[in-house]
């Protein structure tokens, strides 16, 4: 999707998929990895819960991020004339 500037972390791929579960489900796997402390002090996060939250705004992002094609240009020289 961004092959020349892709998403420098979670924060960032939220900000480019946009509304708040973006921001919610990505925010909370972000504390979950770098959160510190054990047991009670660690933030969990559930996966199936975040797929599917997340899994319709990557797939919708597949369409809504591109440009459209171009309509092509007529011919240099057209044939009938």
């Amino acid at each position: 999707r961004w092959p020349k500037h892709p998403p420098v972390g979670l924060g960032a791929l939220a900000g480019r998929l946009g509304g708040d579960d973006a921001a919610e489900v990505l925010g909370a796997i972000d504390r979950a990895i770098y959160a510190e402390g054990d047991g009670e002090g660690r933030c969990q996060w559930d996966g199936a819960t975040a797929w599917e939250r997340i899994e319709p705004l990557l797939k919708g992002e597949e369409t809504a991020g591109r440009i459209p094609a171009p309509v092509p240009l007529p011919p240099l020289y057209p044939q009938g004339l």
